[in-house]
């Protein structure tokens, strides 16, 4: 699969497709509704453009939602477009993995706070 999403990525074309409307385009959550077109230079675009742009809608407090749920570590998983590049589980999977990094250290820290407190 990344091979595939690695082979999409670099076929996109330079200039958008015809009929190419950011703003249109936006979308979150579980819905199928990415695109009515389904031809891979358009798909293609459309992933480099959520991998990579910021600017959508053009008004700053959409385009800022937007990022967000695109782009946040726990929102992205359940609000990300439904054509974005990474997959819901490989969402999860760095959700997890960072999860698991921050909580072993935390808890050694709190074992030796804990444990400064008694003596």
């Amino acid at each position: 699969e990344k091979a595939k999403k690695a082979a999409a990525a670099a076929m996109a074309p330079e200039k958008p497709p015809l009929g190419y409307n950011k703003h249109e385009l936006m979308a979150i959550g579980c819905c199928n509704c990415s695109s009515e077109r389904r031809d891979a230079a358009f798909v293609a675009y459309l992933q480099k453009d959520l991998a990579s742009s910021y600017y959508w809608a053009g008004s700053w407090c959409m385009d800022f939602v937007f990022f967000i749920c695109n782009w946040h570590p726990l929102i992205g998983m359940f609000l990300c477009h439904p054509a974005h590049p990474w997959s819901k589980m490989e969402r999860l999977g760095t959700f997890i993995f960072s999860v698991g990094l921050s909580f072993f250290p935390a808890a050694l820290l709190a074992i030796s706070a804990k444990d400064d407190t008694l003596n």
